[in-house]
C-alpha cells in the first residue's frame, strides 16, 4: 500500500490527463443516442442507418487499431494523444455540416473514425501502466472515470444544446467545450514511460519497459481469450449505449424522462470502476474480470421481466452502469498484467480491434433487431448466453506472468 501511495503521489497528474483522454474518446458512443431522434425527424433516416455511424467509426478502428498500436509504441503517448485530441474536436464539430444525404453522415464518420485511432484506450492505458504497478488497478479505474464522467455529463449537455440551438450547433458546441475542458490538461500532464515525465530522472527506452515482446505476445492464448471476451461484452454494451434512450421510451418513458434516467449511468459506471479497480489491487484475480463481464446480462433481464415504467427503467440503467463500469476496467487491467508495457500498444491493438468490432456490431445488431421485430426483446434475450461465455473466457485465464514490479525509474 505504501508503494501504491508513492506512485499516486508522484504520478497522479498522469492519471488526470489520461482520464481527460478517455473523456474525449467516450463522446461518439455516449452522445450519438441523443441525436437519433433529431436526425430521424430532420431527414427521415432509419435508426439502423443513423446507428451505422458508430459501426463505421468502429470499423475504421478495427482496420487501423493494429497499425495505431505499433505507431503508439514508436511515437509515445504524449505526441499521439495530444495531436489526435485536437483534430478530433475539430472533426466532431464538423459533423454539423452533414447534408440530408445519408452517405454524407457516413462519410463524416469515416473521418472521425480515422482521427479517433489516436484516442483509443491503449494510448491512455500505456501512460498509466508505465508509472503504476502496485496501484495499477485503481489508477486505471480512475483513468476510465473520464468516460464515466462523459457518459453522465455529455448526454445532458448534448440534449440541452439540441433543445436550445438545434442539432447542428450542438455538434459545434460539443467540440468547442471539449477543447476548453481537456486539451490544456493533456498539454500539461500527459506522458508515458518513454516520454520523459518531469518526475523521472531520465527518459528510458522502449526495450527497458517490462513485458512480453511482440513475438511472445502473439504466441500466448491469453491474448486471444481477452480479445474474444472483449468482443462479446462490448457488442452487448455498445448496443445498450446507443439505443438506451429509445429502449427506455419503448417501455413507457417520454424522451425527457429517458434522458434524465440515463444520467444515472455515469455515476454507477464510476462507482463500479473504482470498486473493480480496488478489488484488482487487493486480490489481483482474473475471477474479478469474469464476474464483471458476466454481469452484462443484467440489463436485459431487468428489461425482459420488469413491469414497464420508470422503476424498471431506473433498475435497468443502474445495472447497465455497473456492467459498463466493470467491463473496460477488467479488460484493460488484465491486458496490462498479462502483456506488460514493452509492446503494449501493439499487443493491446489486437484487443482493441476486438473492442472496436464490438462497438460497431452492437448498435447495428440492436437497430437491426428493432427494425425487423419492432422491439428490442430478442436483443435482450441474446445478451444472456453471450455474457456468460465472455465471463468464461476470463475465468479460464492462466496465472499472471512475472514481468517484475519495476516500471519507469523513480
Amino acid at each position: 500500500m505504501n508503494s501504491a501511495r508513492a506512485e499516486w503521489k508522484k504520478y497522479w497528474t498522469v492519471v488526470l490527463a489520461a482520464a481527460g483522454g478517455t473523456f474525449i474518446g467516450s463522446l461518439p458512443t455516449y452522445t450519438l443516442g441523443i441525436f437519433i431522434n433529431p436526425l430521424e425527424q430532420a431527414f427521415g433516416w432509419s435508426r439502423a442507418g443513423i446507428s451505422a455511424a458508430v459501426t463505421i467509426y468502429a470499423t475504421v478502428g478495427v482496420l487501423g487499431a493494429a497499425a495505431a498500436g505499433v505507431l503508439l509504441d514508436r511515437m509515445g503517448t504524449r505526441r499521439m494523444g495530444i495531436y489526435a485530441a485536437i483534430v478530433f474536436c475539430i472533426a466532431l464539430a464538423g459533423l454539423s455540416l452533414v447534408t440530408s444525404e445519408l452517405w454524407s453522415w457516413w462519410a463524416a464518420w469515416v473521418v472521425v473514425g480515422f482521427i479517433g485511432l489516436g484516442l483509443k484506450p491503449a494510448v491512455w492505458s500505456k501512460a498509466v501502466g508505465s508509472f503504476f504497478f502496485h496501484g495499477r488497478g485503481m489508477a486505471l479505474a480512475a483513468m476510465l472515470c473520464g468516460s464515466a464522467f462523459g457518459s453522465s455529463l455529455m448526454p445532458q449537455v448534448a440534449h440541452w444544446l439540441i433543445d436550445q440551438f438545434g442539432w447542428r450547433q450542438a455538434f459545434i458546441g460539443l467540440g468547442a467545450l471539449t477543447v476548453v475542458l481537456v486539451i490544456p490538461i493533456l498539454f500539461l500532464f500527459l506522458y508515458d514511460g518513454t516520454d520523459g515525465h518531469p518526475a523521472q530522472k531520465a527518459i528510458i527506452g522502449r526495450s527497458a519497459l517490462p513485458g512480453w515482446t511482440i513475438a511472445e505476445g502473439f504466441r500466448r492464448r491469453e491474448l486471444y481469450q481477452i480479445a474474444i471476451a472483449a468482443l462479446i461484452t462490448t457488442t452487448i454494451l455498445s448496443g445498450y449505449i446507443i439505443h438506451i434512450v429509445p429502449m427506455l421510451i419503448s417501455i413507457g418513458l417520454d424522451r425527457d424522462e429517458a434522458v434524465e434516467t440515463v444520467a444515472i449511468v455515469g455515476f454507477m459506471s464510476l462507482t463500479a470502476r473504482l470498486v473493480v479497480g480496488h478489488l484488482f489491487d487487493r486480490f489481483g484475480s482474473p475471477l474479478i474480470g469474469a464476474i464483471s463481464l458476466s454481469t452484462a446480462m443484467a440489463p436485459g433481464l431487468v428489461l425482459l421481466y420488469g413491469v414497464p415504467g420508470l422503476l424498471t427503467a431506473t433498475c435497468a440503467v443502474i445495472a447497465f452502469g455497473i456492467c459498463a463500469g466493470g467491463e473496460y476496467d477488467a479488460v484493460i487491467y488484465l491486458s496490462s498484467r498479462y502483456f506488460g508495457m514493452r509492446a503494449f500498444g501493439t499487443l493491446f491493438g489486437v484487443v482493441e480491434t476486438a473492442l472496436l468490432a464490438g462497438v460497431g456490431l452492437g448498435p447495428l445488431l440492436a437497430g437491426y433487431i428493432f427494425d425487423r421485430m419492432g422491439s428490442y426483446h430478442d436483443f435482450f434475450l441474446l445478451t444472456i448466453p453471450l455474457s456468460l461465455f465472455a465471463g468464461l473466457q476470463m475465468l479460464t485465464l492462466k496465472a499472471y506472468p512475472d514481468h517484475g514490479a519495476g516500471q519507469v525509474p523513480p
